[in-house]
């Protein structure tokens, strides 16, 4: 078992991983909850693992089938062992591999459901990360803090059950002019508000949750060759959406100044695409922006959010472990103009009949 983080600028080479795991021939998970195992020590069957890690704003998410556990003669589920290991709010650690393996998700039961369907009876397990518990506290308060990052930092550690302070991850940012005020929001929405405003990234992957500049890991995390230990890729693009340039501008009639500021389009459309929308541009107006610096920061995020919407792809590979939302992966053997490297969105890991498959979601910002 490895215990590795996988959030790193390391570049894994497909031969080196087929060698570690063994040519890729037993595909193994471990499902941890509370810290123990219930397959090894109780003899339960868990099947169709399915891992939903993203980069995104939305939780992570991790769902399971368990059988053996339904007692016939008494007519109802094992109650030692649901009291144990499948209640509500128990922490679940995920590792997949081959023989070998590693974590790649951390969070807590968040539903359960019961399944007659069949001659076995049997629960089905979904489970969130530390997000889905952010999502349900409420409340109004103005902070003593100017800093974004230090009131995001402090909201998440009153998750310690589930996040310890050394599995928080929050990049620098400079103080605000005024102090931060959080109105009628949870803390998923403020912290999630407060990264799209900067369009910076709030994700969870390991259990260590990020708030961070967007892209901040550029070496990508493996080459893939379509014909080769690329299953299959697919890429769609578009100029819906799309803007030469974005000006973002305060209106407070408080305020004496109005700060506006104005980010012109660095992504590259191809010479056609560029003429097209060479006199597009959008306006956005917000009372909340105090400072010129305010106004420079939102106007660049705002563009950059824009150029991330030029188009999506989907690829599938042999499972692999090591590829994770937040990091970039290079596809190659398909040609001029879709070879390249990709920014990874979101990754899905399925473990069940089939074998152990990995998808994943890209971003495509340039041509």
């Amino acid at each position: 078992m490895t215990q590795k983080n996988l959030m790193s600028s390391e570049k894994y080479k497909y031969s080196d991983l087929k060698k570690h795991y063994m040519d890729f021939s037993v595909p193994t998970f471990k499902i941890l909850i509370n810290n123990n195992d219930p397959v090894e020590k109780e003899r339960v069957v868990i099947n169709d693992i399915n891992i939903e890690l993203t980069v995104g704003y939305e939780a992570s998410a991790c769902s399971f089938s368990v059988l053996n556990i339904y007692d016939k003669v008494a007519r109802r589920f094992k109650k030692e062992l649901m009291d144990k290991y499948f209640d509500l709010g128990k922490i679940v650690e995920v590792q997949v591999g081959y023989i070998k393996t590693v974590k790649v998700f951390k969070g807590y039961i968040s539903e359960i459901s019961a399944d007659f369907s069949d001659d076995v009876p049997a629960i089905h397990i979904r489970c969130m990360d530390v997000k889905g518990a952010m999502m349900n506290n409420r409340l109004s308060q103005v902070t003593s803090e100017k800093n974004v990052g230090k009131v995001v930092e402090a909201l998440i550690k009153k998750y310690s059950v589930l996040c310890k302070n050394n599995e928080i991850k929050v990049d620098k940012l400079a103080d605000r002019e005024d102090y931060v005020e959080i109105s009628s929001k949870s803390d998923y929405e403020f912290i999630k508000k407060s990264a799209e405003e900067l369009n910076w990234e709030f994700f969870v992957f390991q259990g260590i949750v990020y708030f961070r500049k967007p892209k901040k890991i550029t070496p990508p995390v493996i080459n893939l060759e379509w014909g080769v230990n690329l299953l299959s890729f697919s890429r769609e693009i578009g100029l819906m959406g799309q803007v030469s340039e974005v000006i973002v501008r305060s209106s407070n009639e408080l305020q004496k100044d109005i700060f506006e500021s104005k980010a012109k389009k660095t992504i590259k459309l191809g010479k056609s695409g560029e003429s097209v929308i060479k006199d597009v541009k959008t306006l956005i107006v917000d009372q909340s922006i105090k400072s010129q610096k305010e106004a420079d920061i939102r106007a660049k995020a705002e563009l950059e959010k824009i150029g991330e919407n030029l188009g999506s792809g989907k690829g599938k590979c042999i499972g692999l472990p090591e590829i994770v939302p937040g990091r970039f992966i290079q596809l190659s053997k398909m040609g001029e103009g879709i070879n390249g490297n990709y920014y990874i969105a979101k990754v899905t890991h399925n473990i069940g009949s089939r074998g152990f498959i990995t998808s994943f979601d890209v971003g495509v910002d340039n041509l």
